[in-house]
């Protein structure tokens, strides 16, 4: 499954980028080259998604992939610990990839 190697930016109403790769002995042989794919965050586990963000292919033999959110998005998500889920969406391929928990603050002002 993969896995979030690095979120950059924690704060709600920051720009955020969720860096997701599968371990080295996953990934599927050929890649990942034109994979679709989306990121859904969600306040509760299997609630309604708070956010659902495209994921694009950043390195398809290394099996990574990033999904940006814009700061406009982000302050959506308010202090406290979300659920993701991770997906390809492709038709006749539609599988979870990865699942997690990620927490995000409130700034103080």
């Amino acid at each position: 499954m993969a896995t979030i190697t690095n979120i950059s930016g924690r704060w709600r109403g920051d720009d955020l980028e969720f860096v997701l790769a599968f371990p080295t002995a996953s990934i599927p042989s050929g890649g990942v080259a034109g994979w679709t794919t989306e990121l859904k965050i969600a306040a509760t586990r299997g609630g309604v998604a708070v956010l659902t963000v495209a994921g694009t292919v950043t390195d398809g033999p290394a099996g990574e992939f990033t999904c940006s959110v814009p700061a406009a998005d982000s302050t959506l998500l308010g202090g406290g610990l979300y659920y993701w889920d991770f997906r390809r969406t492709d038709s006749g391929s539609r599988d979870t990839l990865g699942a997690g928990t990620a927490r995000f603050d409130a700034p103080n002002t």
